[in-house]
This record gives C-alpha cells, structure tokens and sequence, in this order.
C-alpha cells in the first residue's frame, strides 16, 4: 500500500488536483493504521466530488451523440451540470447552471411536420412557430410530438435528448439566428450533459435546414 501510494503521488495525477500531501506525510499517515488511511482515502474522494462529481453519480460522458459526433469528426467538448428534473424549461435551467446565456444553449425538440417525425433546434429562450418550422422542412402543418413518442423515436430520455445518434434519422431545422455565436451548447444525448460546438458545424453533420423558425420574428 505504502508503494502503491508513493507511485501515484508521483505520477498517476497532475499536482493541480492532488491533496497538498510530501511522500513524507504519506508515510506518516498511512503509518498511522486504517484509520490514517481512511482518511487519506476519503479527501481524494472528496476532490472527485467537487471536480468530478458524475464519476460519483455513475454519469457518463460518452454516449450514442458522443459517438456519433466524434465518428462524424466534430471538434466539441462535454460539459457536465446538475440536471433538475422539476425543472419547467429544461433548456433554461441547463443554460442557469451551466452559467451561459440561454441564446447560447439550444434545445432539442421532436415535432411533427405533416404527421412525419423532425427535429427543431432553436435557443433555449425562444419558443418555435409551427406554421415557419412547417413551412422551412416543406410542409403545411406541424405540431409537438408527445414526450413518450419522442423518447422512443429518438433511445433518449426526455431532457436528454440529443439531435446526434438519435434511432432514426429525421428532417432537421436549426433556428438560422444560433449560427452567428461561435459556440453554443446542445444536449450531449444525457439527462445533465451538454456538448459545446461550433454551431456551424451542425447543418452539415444533420443534414439540417438553416431558417428562421422562432416565434415572434
């Protein structure tokens, strides 16, 4: 144990996260008995809690949109928040924990143009016209699509569905106006997980229409 603790003060972790522990204060405290070691242990698990609190949750940070991004060849990173499942607007509440502007963290929302499955992506702040979105994917009419049909649609859970990876390919519009940040967020395809991207990037990765799809403009 004592070896095992030596090496990995050495080289398994970068200084900026380890306990500001010497070898010799190692030694001291895993000399000390369990006890010592006991709590040696439970720091390191109290800087995983604060820095890495999804490796404590069993969240993980690859799933079937991580995948299929990172096959397509996308540049994004994942970035991790406390999803709240009481939440009224999920978009919001990811752009408020995350500490964005909600322009800048986009929804994934499963409709219906035509009777058909489509995806919509537009701010989080920002409600979508059915009769634009119909009209920008060449349709006449369109309308939400229940939560539990999504779900199915999609292999995501509610809150954690994602535009990439999704079971079946469908028609996509993405709001024309969230192209102009040079990143934005969109869910990550996990209740709680969002990747961050160039938004330019997502027209031709879904094959999506580009158009003004919000209400009110």
């Amino acid at each position: 144990l004592l070896r095992r603790a030596e090496n990995f003060s050495d080289t398994r972790r970068p200084s900026r996260i380890m306990p500001p522990y010497s070898r010799g204060t190692i030694q001291e405290v895993c000399g000390s008995g369990s006890n010592g070691c006991f709590f040696l242990f439970s720091r390191y698990v109290s800087i995983v809690a604060v820095f890495f609190p999804w490796i404590l949750c069993g969240m993980s940070s690859s799933t079937r949109a991580t995948k299929a991004l990172e096959q397509a060849g996308a540049k994004f990173t994942v970035h991790h928040y406390d999803y709240d499942p009481g939440a009224d607007r999920v978009g919001m509440q990811a752009a408020e924990a995350l500490g964005e502007v909600p322009a800048r963290v986009l929804k994934t929302l499963m409709t219906k143009v035509d009777g058909k499955p489509a995806c919509v992506i537009v701010p989080s702040d920002r409600e979508v016209s059915m009769k634009k979105l119909a009209a920008a994917l060449g349709g006449k009419a369109a309308e939400m699509m229940p939560p539990a049909e999504a779900e199915r649609l999609t292999g995501y859970k509610v809150g954690g569905i994602s535009p990439f990876g999704q079971m079946k390919r469908v028609p996509v519009a993405v709001e024309a106006a969230a192209l102009e940040h040079a990143l934005v967020y969109l869910n990550g395809g996990q209740r709680g997980l969002q990747v961050r991207m160039n938004p330019r990037e997502i027209v031709p990765l879904l094959g999506a229409v580009a158009a003004s799809v919000v209400a009110g403009e």
